[in-house]
């Protein structure tokens, strides 16, 4: 039994490794994305709203819900990486 729950707890790791690296690498790229709009926008004198939370907040929650941003992007905007320049009119 203690055999099993190890290699339970192996592949429980694991599996939180790879989530988190993916969470880290969706949050690095849509980063660059929000990045290059918001300058975008700012060179057309547009108005660009102020980033509400800290990066380390704003990663914590990315690494934690990507999935959830990934699939609702997707749905109603055809790109991973939603920003105001990827459905604007």
């Amino acid at each position: 039994m203690p055999k099993l729950f190890s290699t339970f707890l192996r592949l429980l790791l694991i599996g939180g490794l790879i989530y988190a690296t993916l969470g880290i690498g969706f949050y690095a790229g849509w980063k660059i994305e929000a990045t290059a709009c918001r300058e975008a926008r700012l060179a057309q004198g547009e108005w660009v709203e102020p980033e509400v939370f800290s990066p380390a907040i704003s990663l914590a929650f990315t690494m934690v819900y990507w999935p959830v941003y990934l699939i609702a992007n997707l749905y109603h905007f055809d790109t991973p990486f939603s920003t105001p320049c990827s459905h604007a009119p």
